[in-house]
């Protein structure tokens, strides 16, 4: 799956339990920080460019950052950032996690056809998790899922008066909302004239 999709089904998540909006941010990020492992892709390109080649995205993407202990590790970590909930919050985000590793192992298929493996007990070597149905990266099925990801961002904005722009800031978020209330207050004046 894309980030956008990880991160869309992660908020969803995040709105599943009463939790601080710290808390959210941080069920939220347990969706999509497995990908700074991807942070490679950026050295090798840069690397490159100078004349050397460097390995880093192929080496390390789906390795450090979708790995067991990583997933621990930021368990931990929401855990002591929690405020509320740490218990809930914690396993939550561990779930999160691996949701985020179910979908890169369903719908990541690259373009080249190559079936990119998670190195799950990374750094020791043994258990690559993959499957050979996966989808194409820009499959259909990945494309649908978004789509409805996207629908129910949009029902959780309009029913809970939040959006996922609240990751960033609040008065982001109240803007957004007061946005789209604006628009659907004109929806509805149009269809009523």
């Amino acid at each position: 799956m894309t980030p956008s999709a990880h991160l869309m089904a992660s908020w969803l998540v995040s709105h599943s339990i009463d939790v601080s909006r710290r808390e959210r941010i941080l069920i939220t990020l347990s969706g999509v920080v497995p990908d700074i492992d991807g942070v490679g892709y950026f050295v090798d390109l840069v690397t490159g460019l100078r004349g050397k080649e460097t390995y880093f995205y192929q080496e390390y993407h789906h390795a450090v950052g979708h790995s067991l202990l990583f997933g621990l590790v930021f368990a931990l970590v929401s855990y002591w950032f929690s405020s509320k909930k740490r218990v809930h919050v914690a396993v939550l985000c561990f779930a999160v996690f691996h949701l985020h590793l179910l979908a890169d192992i369903v719908g990541s298929l690259g373009p080249d056809g190559y079936n990119w493996p998670i190195k799950y007990l990374w750094p020791s070597s043994g258990l690559e998790l993959s499957w050979s149905g996966q989808w194409l990266l820009n499959g259909w099925q990945n494309i649908l899922i978004a789509a409805l990801l996207f629908l129910g961002c949009a029902f959780v904005t309009m029913a809970r008066k939040l959006s996922p722009f609240e990751l960033i800031s609040v008065r982001l978020d109240k803007a957004f909302f007061e946005i789209c209330s604006a628009v659907a207050s004109l929806i509805k004046r149009r269809q009523s004239d």
